[in-house]
């Protein structure tokens, strides 16, 4: 059982290029499930990326070895990240790490202008 270890509030800065649809309670679902998985008071860093057609929150602790039930945090959003159609990454070599990979929509090009 997790307790509640304060992280609360959340939220990612996203680039201003970027929009992306996704389900508010699923996604605030799975980033206050995960918060609650790190072992730890210190504090969260939260960073979104682009990675090729994916976007990437990383979540990462200054603690070592802060996610220590993934197994039961797998369990516990299972339905948000299939709401979201998204993937956890949890490397058990990097423990004190997670991220959350959601799927970019086809970019467009833009028409020229003459």
């Amino acid at each position: 059982m997790t307790g509640d270890t304060g992280h609360k509030g959340l939220k990612p800065s996203l680039p201003p290029e970027l929009i992306l649809a996704v389900d508010g309670q699923a996604l605030a679902h799975v980033l206050r499930t995960a918060a609650l998985h790190f072992k730890t008071e210190k504090p969260l860093t939260v960073q979104a990326t682009i990675s090729g057609d994916r976007l990437r929150i990383q979540v990462k602790s200054a603690a070592t070895k802060a996610i220590v039930d993934d197994a039961g945090l797998r369990q516990k959003i299972e339905k948000s990240l299939a709401i979201l159609g998204a993937e956890l990454d949890l490397d058990p070599l990097t423990p004190s790490t997670m991220a959350l990979l959601l799927a970019l929509p086809p970019q467009q090009t833009r028409a020229r202008r003459r």
